[in-house]
């Protein structure tokens, strides 16, 4: 009787768990990866580790900052800013986005998908 009840209620929780699985495919990520639809400054970092992350983003920065100056049009007059002045945060970027698709105990089995975020950056 009491291998029953163990029974009885193990199945329960066993369909539930399928029924996520298998209703909901995108729904679940491999752990320490990007959902769905993360973005950060419009690089799409999806299915991506911290790292990985990290990597893609600075090639972005990088490639960047290689382009010439910023033309700026003020009224009459043309002014050139130099890229070399802003300073991008990509690690408190990274931590934001990771904060945003945490895990919380209302919503253990998903990921909160489609963040984007800007990414963070001072100009000196």
């Amino acid at each position: 009787m009491k291998n029953m009840k163990k029974i009885t209620l193990f199945i329960p929780i066993i369909a539930i768990i399928i029924s996520f699985i298998v209703f909901n495919p995108n729904q679940v990520e491999a752990a320490g990866k990007f959902p769905s639809g993360s973005m950060i400054a419009n690089v799409d970092v999806s299915g991506l580790t911290y790292q990985e992350a990290h990597i893609k983003l600075q090639e972005e920065v990088l490639n960047w900052l290689g382009k010439g100056d910023i033309e700026a049009n003020i009224g009459t007059e043309i002014i050139y800013i130099p890229r070399s002045i802003f300073q991008f945060h990509i690690n408190k970027s990274l931590d934001e986005l990771e904060d945003k698709t945490k895990r919380r105990w209302n919503s253990f089995f998903l990921k909160k998908q489609n963040v984007h975020l800007p990414l963070s950056v001072d100009v000196l």
